[in-house]
């Protein structure tokens, strides 16, 4: 059974609903058809037994009427020749008294043999003799059988001395053809079903197509619509599903504010993921992307950039006799000069402690001597005031332009050209700006 539904798993949802109102309506076709067959079955043979019922009691009558006038067993026999005249299809028999074999009757009327041949060999007719009631049978699906019994009355004493009343005096035996009441029935049934399945079959497709374009349609679009956000995951793409199911409209709006969380959330992980959270500049990480990109773009178009390498003088002292939050807070101010210095297309960075460097595209030799000078003089210029003290800020800077520095045109010679200025700034005192000789 799981096997059989894994095959579904695939399947889009206008197929599925397509699947489902195939195999419901062929549910309520059979259904349907088996509920009308037992219908059938049953009302048939209700029908059939009113009509042989009232057969056999319309019979009794005219056997009766001529009983009564005196009629003799020739007149009797015409009665029953002239009811098959009226009645084609009856096959009709009556069976006086004598056929009981009651030595009353027998005195009386005498006895038939082939009456009580027929009686020996037919156990319906020994009951009916018997008990004195009806009796109904269905011998074949085309036929039905009625066993009436004549019961004797006070009248009918006049004739039969020696019977009682109550007593049996006959069985009228008629069989009676369902055919042509099958036909008329079958007919009426058979209309009946035809508008039925025909209203089933209109329903289950009425059904399917308002499914098909409320729910599938919707989902569709809903579906092709998160296939285009996905590749390149634009989190600002909106989807709106303007349709009459409540619940599409919950999912369209609840999807938009989940897109709207997530683009949120994006946004906040791309800024820690680049942005140094103390003083607010670019990452080592984000310096290091961007050192790539603008060396490629060098390498390609043959631009030129420049990169400072800025180390804070004794930083350690600060940190030593001011404590760490006061050492923060000097990285902030120095932080803040920076980015007051330098133009909005450079690219200032903390990559670590109290290491900051700077991206200069398009920038000369020339020029980035002149920006690492004016951010030099003021850090210089600049003091921390710590109670009633002012801290001094200074700091040493490394500079190396590319490709004029860096010959073999790669990231790891670039930075080896960074430290080596760095290192000589330092070298010649601190609180200077070193360039390659």
């Amino acid at each position: 059974m799981v096997h059989w539904l894994r095959k579904f798993e695939d399947v889009n949802i206008g197929s599925l609903l397509l699947v489902i109102s195939v195999v419901s309506l062929s549910t309520s076709l059979l259904l349907t058809f088996g509920v009308t067959s037992y219908i059938r079955y049953r009302a048939l043979h209700d029908l059939a037994r009113e009509d042989v019922q009232e057969t056999s009691k319309i019979i009794f009558q005219s056997l009766y009427s001529a009983m009564s006038q005196g009629g003799s067993r020739d007149k009797i026999e015409s009665v029953i020749s002239e009811l098959g005249k009226t009645f084609p299809r009856l096959n009709v028999s009556f069976y006086s008294t004598k056929i009981y074999r009651s030595p009353i009757v027998d005195k009386q009327f005498g006895s038939l043999a082939s009456d009580q041949d027929l009686i020996r060999h037919d156990p319906d007719l020994q009951k009916v003799m018997k008990t004195g009631k009806e009796l109904l049978l269905f011998p074949t699906n085309s036929a039905v059988r009625n066993l009436y019994p004549v019961l004797g009355r006070q009248e009918c004493l006049g004739c039969h001395t020696d019977g009682r009343v109550g007593a049996v005096f006959g069985v009228i035996d008629v069989t009676y053809p369902v055919d042509e009441l099958k036909v008329r029935f079958e007919y009426v049934i058979n209309s009946i079903l035809g508008y039925t399945l025909l209203m089933l079959a209109v329903v289950f497709m009425l059904l399917y197509l308002a499914l098909r374009k409320l729910v599938a349609v919707p989902l569709r679009e809903f579906a092709s619509t998160v296939r285009e956000i996905e590749p390149g995951l634009q989190l600002d793409h909106k989807i709106s599903l303007h349709h009459l199911v409540s619940e599409l409209k919950q999912l369209s709006d609840n999807f938009n504010h989940l897109l709207g969380t997530i683009s949120s959330y994006s946004a906040k992980l791309l800024e820690y993921s680049t942005t140094d959270t103390l003083t607010g500049l670019n990452n080592r990480r984000k310096f290091d992307e961007q050192l790539t990109a603008e060396i490629n773009r060098s390498n390609r178009y043959g631009s030129k950039f420049s990169v400072l390498m800025l180390d804070l003088d004794d930083f350690k002292h600060i940190n030593d006799n001011y404590g760490h939050p006061v050492g923060d807070l000097a990285l902030k101010q120095v932080a803040n000069i920076m980015r007051s210095s330098l133009r909005k297309v450079d690219l200032p960075a903390r990559l670590g402690g109290d290491e900051f460097a700077v991206i200069l595209p398009e920038t000369t030799e020339k020029d980035a001597l002149t920006v690492a000078q004016n951010l030099r003089n003021r850090l210089n210029a600049s003091t921390l005031e710590v109670s009633v003290e002012k801290i001094r800020i200074t700091c040493s800077i490394g500079l190396a332009s590319y490709p004029l520095h860096v010959p073999d045109k790669s990231k790891q010679a670039l930075y080896k050209a960074m430290d080596d200025t760095l290192y000589k700034a330092k070298h010649l005192g601190k609180d200077q700006v070193a360039a390659p000789d």
